[in-house]
């Protein structure tokens, strides 16, 4: 699921064992179509609350499709030029921003959590304009799972629920 709502630093979950947005984060490769693993058991919630509180359909899918397009952006490996990523990281987010939060080092990792206004990074002091050691020299991923085994999909399901040292 996606979701524009704002998460201060302090209520984010810490991933694995105690909040379920592990399998995006766990690529270590990741791009547009990785985005697609991303966080598989909220979707029914979403879907049940939102048909409970009697709202259209159509609303919902027009509502998914913007924000899952957004959502495809913001993962794509798509190359903005410098001074325009510079300027459109003041009110959106952009691939570069966002790839930040999927590095393996932890201060990385809790920055850039938006994927398509950034301003709420801004807002929390969770904004990171560049990864520690620039963008061709970080590692993406997670520490705790570096074994392409942890990668296929019955695994990535368990990921959320497996206790780690973070």
């Amino acid at each position: 699921m996606t979701t524009i709502i704002p998460t201060p630093p302090e209520a984010a979950p810490r991933y694995l064992g105690t909040g379920l947005p592990a399998e995006l984060n766990a690529q270590v490769a990741p791009d547009a179509l990785t985005l697609w693993a991303d966080y598989p058991y909220d979707e029914p919630a979403l879907l049940a609350a939102l048909a409970a509180l009697g709202i259209s359909p159509w609303t919902v899918v027009i509502y998914e499709a913007v924000l899952n397009a957004a959502a495809v952006y913001t993962h794509g490996n798509i190359r903005i030029p410098p001074k325009l990523d510079y300027t459109l990281r003041w009110l959106f987010c952009t691939p570069d921003m966002h790839r930040v939060h999927h590095s393996v080092v932890r201060a990385e990792t809790d920055s850039n959590f938006g994927f398509n206004l950034s301003w709420w990074d801004h807002l929390f002091h969770t904004y990171q304009a560049q990864p520690l050691l620039g963008h061709e020299g970080m590692t993406i991923g997670l520490k705790e799972f570096r074994n392409p085994r942890e990668l296929r999909l019955d695994r990535m399901l368990l990921q959320p629920f497996v206790a780690t040292q973070r």
